[in-house]
Parts: structure tokens; sequence; C-alpha cells
């Protein structure tokens, strides 16, 4: 999740995380509330705030992902679904009938993930990265339609402490021996039986074999399963079909004998720096113990601040910085009275009418202003009997504004060189206008 020029890790929301199904989220985002009940044997089968004004609303689980924030939020991926045709090669033509989408995942957003490195110069040298000026960083393209501009993406390497980053702080001050615990999965974990039977499910006797201690009580478990599958490129094939038990999935208990288990603080940290189940390293099977998400992330501070080249704006943030970076420029180099004249206000509406016209184009027809006439006909004015003055000659004030809206646009080109085509088109359009209005209203301020 980002907040102004910081990043601040998510999680999957645990399972046991249940919410009103009318009224999802916590209090403070308008809903009625979130509670894990992984250790509560008392679990509400309705929403409490419903019943209170006579309606039976079932609880279910937020399904949301949570960051490390010291006020309750949800964040989602945000996605989109694009349809596409297919060509055919031969007649260049639509093939009938042959329509499909994409579900692609929009720009702008953050992901973060660890990379557990032994020996950092042969990973520079594996990969081709340049490390000489000490941050790393370096575009990558992943997912498919990469050959026609999709998934490009900016990756950043930090240096950071894994055990803190998506579990908030040290063990040491989430785990107290003699209260309840409760285990929760960071990521899908794919755990097997002696036999290499998949589990679908966690109980005591899979927990014990886990925690290698005895566990006096379970108090609820909140599981969901889900399938792996894969394909190597290499043969040709699919890979392996394995079961996972979902990220979210967690389960509440106590243990038996504290006394007689004083290490039992490091098996748990062991853990969570290890990983349980099978493929941990390729991001399986991480767990927390207590997370800080079940005390709302108290006394919690993991955000991370974005350098300069990892600040990518979203669309409606990327407007406003441009039209406030604009109207700053248009204010600071049109100054006094160089558009005083009659004739600008002709020059404004022109501007405003045609702004969608190319740059280009709009600097050629500049370049005409020295003659009167081309004034008319640009203005499309249907008053022959008015005097043509020539206001745009070396001598008047018009010459200096016709240098100075040459400069503008110059500027203007200049600014739009590194957006992208899907938005230069519209921050184009939209200076122009910013530009028409301004020098109208350097006119309204003049008479």
């Amino acid at each position: 999740m980002r907040i102004y020029d910081d990043i601040y890790p998510t999680v999957p929301s645990p399972l046991d995380f249940l919410t009103c199904k009318l009224y999802l989220g916590f209090k403070e985002n308008g809903g009625h509330g979130v509670k894990g009940f992984a250790i509560d044997k008392d679990e509400p089968k309705k929403c409490n705030e419903c019943l209170n004004e006579g309606l039976e609303t079932p609880l279910e689980p937020l399904n949301k992902f949570v960051p490390l924030y010291p006020e309750p939020k949800t964040v989602d991926v945000d996605k989109r679904e694009e349809m596409h045709i297919t060509i055919d090669p031969k007649t260049g033509r639509t093939r009938t009938g042959d329509l499909f989408s994409y579900t692609v995942i929009e720009s702008g957003q953050y992901f973060m993930g660890t990379i557990e490195i032994e020996n950092w110069d042969d990973f520079v040298n594996l990969c081709g990265i340049d490390d000489s000026q000490g941050a790393v960083s370096f575009e990558l393209r992943i997912g498919k339609a990469s050959s026609r501009g999709y998934g490009l993406g900016q990756v950043w390497l930090n240096e950071a402490d894994t055990q803190i980053t998506f579990l908030g702080k040290p063990i040491e001050k989430r785990i107290n021996l003699t209260q309840p615990i409760t285990m929760t999965l960071i990521t899908d974990t794919i755990l097997v039986d002696r036999w290499g039977r998949f589990y679908s499910t966690l109980n005591k006797e899979i927990l014990e074999q886990i925690l290698g201690v005895e566990v006096e009580e379970v108090f609820n478990t909140y599981v969901k399963t889900k399938n792996i599958d894969g394909f190597n490129a290499h043969l040709g094939l699919p890979k392996w079909r394995d079961c996972a038990i979902a990220a979210g999935s967690s389960i509440g208990f106590k243990i038996k004998d504290v006394e007689s288990n004083n290490e039992i603080i490091e098996r748990f940290k062991e853990l969570e720096e290890r990983g349980i189940g099978l493929r941990r390293n390729e991001g399986f099977g991480r767990v927390a113990f207590n997370h800080p998400l079940y005390d709302k992330n108290k006394d919690v501070s993991v955000r991370i601040n974005l350098p300069e080249y990892m600040r990518v704006s979203r669309r409606e943030e990327k407007i406003k910085n441009f039209e406030r970076r604009w109207h700053n420029y248009l204010t600071e180099n049109l100054k006094g009275d160089t558009f005083s004249q009659d004739e600008w206000r002709a020059v404004s509406r022109w501007l405003r009418e045609n702004s969608k016209m190319a740059i280009d184009d709009i600097i050629g027809m500049f370049r005409d202003f020295h003659r009167p006439e081309k004034i008319i006909d640009m203005v499309a004015s249907k008053q022959p009997h008015r005097e043509k003055k020539i206001f745009l000659n070396d001598e008047s004030k018009g010459k200096y504004g016709q240098d100075l809206l040459m400069k503008v646009f110059e500027e203007l080109s200049n600014k739009l060189k590194n957006e992208n085509d899907t938005i230069r088109e519209y921050l184009k359009t939209r200076a122009i206008e910013m530009l028409a209005d301004y020098i109208e209203s350097l006119r309204e301020v003049e008479e």
C-alpha cells in the first residue's frame, strides 16, 4: 500500500478475520467491524451490529489484503479486463467469432517480495545487474503479451530484514507462551504426511509435528485449500499438481507444559525464518505467530521510503501534478500586458477550439502570425470591415507575444516526451485549454 512517497507491506487477511456480509470492513472505513476468532471459542454466527438493528446478517471472511499500517485499512489489487480480436494473417482481417479477453493488472501498483541471496557478487554477475551506483534498479517485463507493451516493471532491490518487513516486529514482542497463540499462513503452504499425501487441514496432530512440542488445546481452525499448477516450458508438459493450504489459513492453540519448553521461542523464530512444508525456496510455507494484525498493528512501523525513480503516479495523480506544474509555468512566464490587445481574445478562442490539434501543427500556424490576414483566417472572423491592423509586427507587443507562445509550445512538447501514449494526448489537450484560459484571464485583469 502506498501513502505519499512511502509504501507499507501487506499480507493476506487471516481467514478467521470475519466481518459482516452486508457491511464489510473495519468500522473506521464504514463497515461493521473485523475481528479474529482463531482463539475465540464463542464465534458468533451473525453480525452483532445488524442484530441490534433487527437484521440477521451472517459473517464471512474479510478476504482482502491488510497493510502493516497503524490505521485499519484493506487493499485490493486493481485489475481490468481488455477485449481482443484475432487477425487472420492471410486476409489481414478479423476472424469471425475469435474474440478473447485479458485480465490485466493495472499499472502504478507496487508488489513486494523477498529474495535470499548468499553471494551478492555471484547474483549480480548472473543477472547482469550494475550495482556500481549503490542502489540496484532495473526494468523487467513479466507475463504475457510483453511484445505488445504489457508487463513492463521497474525492479528495486533493497536490503531489509525479512522478519520485520512482513511480520512487523520481533517474535519476542509478539508471543506470551502462557497465553493462546495464533499461527497464520502468510503464503500458500504445501504440507505432506510421511507417505507424501497432501494435508488439506490443520489439527492438533499436524500442529504438534510442525512445532515439535505438545499442544494442550486447539481452539479454532480456519482452512482453505487450493491447487498449485505449473508448466515446464522446456519439456512442454505440465508440472505435478500440488494441493496447498491457502495463505490466510489460521489456527489458534495453547501449548502444554510451557515451563519445560524454554526453547520454544527459538523454535518459533526458526519456523518463521525457514518456513514449513515443501517448496520453501519458491516462497511457499511462510508462517507467522501472533501476527500484529490481531493487535491492530500496535507499535508497528515498517514503512519503506521510495526513491525518486520508483515513485510512479497513478493517472489521477499524474494529471493533477501536471496541471499544477503547468499552471506554475504559465504564471511565471506569461505576465504583464503582453496579451492586452483585442486580437488575442480571438486567438485564445481559436486555441480552445483546436486544443486537440498536434503541437507541431499549432506551431506551424503561429509562424504565419506576421500576416494579419492569417489571424482573421484562423479565428474565422466574419467581419471583413474590421481594420486589419498589423499587431504582430516587430515593434508591437504582438510580435513579443508570438515569440513567447512559440517558447510555451516548445516547453509543452518537451514536458510530454516522457509520457506514455495513453495519457500524452489528454495532457496535451488539457495544457492547451489551460493556456487559452490563462491568456483570457490576463486580458480580464488588464481590462
